[in-house]
């Protein structure tokens, strides 16, 4: 996982990250649970560079979805926000 604000966290099962990048490597999808600043300043290019698959879940609906789709993204917008 990874989280701007939070940094240290113990679990068996998680492990948390320390950059965005590090994070973003590999994904098969992205579900953002927080309209952080740092995940809206996402660039999608580079996203869809170091994932696998492009699959991104926005629960808040704050992030512009065209960008991410011209990027090859599937986009599924939930929650309250732009649409």
């Amino acid at each position: 996982g990874f989280d701007p604000v939070v940094k240290t966290f113990t679990s068996k099962s998680i492990k948390l990250l320390s950059s965005l990048e590090e994070f973003l490597k590999n994904l098969d999808s992205l579900i953002l649970m927080t309209p952080c600043p740092e995940f809206k300043n996402i660039d999608p290019k580079l996203a869809a560079k170091l994932m696998r698959k492009k699959i991104l879940i926005d629960t808040k609906n704050f992030l512009d979805q065209q960008k991410y789709k011209k990027s090859g993204f599937e986009y599924f917008g939930i929650g309250q926000g732009k649409q």
